[in-house]
């Protein structure tokens, strides 16, 4: 609990730890019991107090990335925000080109849109069926494929926010998350 407040007073993307550390305890400890449950109680409350205590600065963030913030609610959709990321994050790595510090989705085809949809999709039936199969048949090695996944997809969940404090896609947010993409894809193969 001291590592965690020490990466939290340097950087905010800590914040996911407690998710991390349930996936870990979901796939890895055995036997799964409530003891190990309530050892995470400690993560999620000094997570929580530091979300509490950074919200205050959402607007002043929200300032910094839009420019032309004026106060007003600035809302996106979900479900059209997060399979853009999930697929573009995926995109850039397996395939890095046009890399750039900020990519903006100003016209996103309605065809790659779809795409989009798709990955997200297949991603996330990936985490269920590996996650069914690995708990379910006790095959710990596969264990790895969906825990890799959750562990890229929370990596992001700051920045899949359905409010405008950063950019949908820059390569920086994936850096983290790309150990477990790659975790993941080497398991499989």
């Amino acid at each position: 609990n001291i590592f965690l407040i020490l990466s939290l007073s340097s950087s905010e993307k800590a914040v996911i730890y407690p998710a991390i550390l349930i996936a870990m305890l979901v796939f890895f400890i055995r036997p799964f019991t409530k003891i190990n449950i309530f050892s995470t109680i400690p993560a999620f409350i000094i997570s929580g107090i530091y979300t509490l205590s950074r919200t205050s600065d959402v607007s002043a963030r929200l300032g910094n990335v839009n420019p032309g913030y004026t106060g007003e609610s600035v809302a996106f959709d979900p479900l059209v925000q997060i399979p853009i990321a999930i697929y573009s994050y995926i995109k850039l790595i397996l395939i890095p080109f046009n890399l750039t510090l900020y990519h903006e989705f100003n016209s996103f085809p309605q065809w790659e849109y779809a795409l989009a949809v798709i990955v997200t999709i297949i991603t996330l039936e990936i985490i269920i069926a590996s996650s069914y199969y690995a708990l379910k048949k006790q095959r710990p090695l596969v264990t790895l494929i969906p825990f890799g996944l959750i562990f890229f997809i929370s990596s992001l969940a700051l920045t899949l926010l359905p409010i405008n404090i950063a950019w949908v896609v820059a390569e920086r947010y994936v850096h983290l998350g790309s150990i477990g993409f790659f975790i993941s894809l080497s398991t499989a193969i």
